[in-house]
C-alpha cells in the first residue's frame, strides 16, 4: 500500500510480481490512483516512489499524465529512462539514488531468489 500525505491510500503491492504487460502496468497504476483520489487525469500534486529507476513505459506514462516528481533508488543502466533518453513532462521532478545500495541489493536479491524458485 502506498500511503499519501493526505490519508489516501492506494493498493500496489504484488502488481510488478504478476503482470506481464508493462503497458498495463503503467495504466493500472494511473488508473487506480486518478480513481482513488478523484483527481482528474493530471497528477501534478502526485510523487512516484520505486526501487528501481522507472523504465520507458512508466515513463513515457508519467509524461502523459504530468505527474509531480518520480523518485527512486536504483538506476537500471540497461532498461531506465535516463539510459534512454525518455523524456517526462518538463514540469516532473526527478530525484535518483535514495538509498540507492539498499535499493540495489534489495532488487538483486529479489530476482536470485526468483530464479531459484524456478
Amino acid at each position: 500500500m502506498d500511503d499519501y500525505a493526505d490519508g489516501l491510500s492506494i493498493p500496489t503491492a504484488g502488481l510488478f510480481l504478476t503482470a506481464r504487460d508493462w503497458a498495463l502496468v503503467a495504466n493500472f497504476i494511473q488508473e487506480r490512483i486518478n480513481q482513488n483520489n478523484c483527481m482528474g487525469k493530471y497528477l501534478k500534486e502526485c510523487t512516484l516512489y520505486v526501487t528501481l529507476e522507472p523504465c520507458q513505459m512508466c515513463a513515457g506514462a508519467s509524461y502523459w499524465t504530468q505527474l509531480g516528481k518520480v523518485v527512486y533508488g536504483a538506476s537500471e543502466p540497461q532498461r531506465g529512462f535516463v539510459n534512454l533518453q525518455t523524456t517526462l513532462h518538463p514540469k516532473t521532478k526527478v530525484v535518483s539514488g535514495i538509498l540507492e545500495n539498499e535499493c540495489s541489493q534489495l532488487m538483486k536479491r529479489f530476482f536470485i531468489e526468483k530464479r531459484n524458485l524456478n
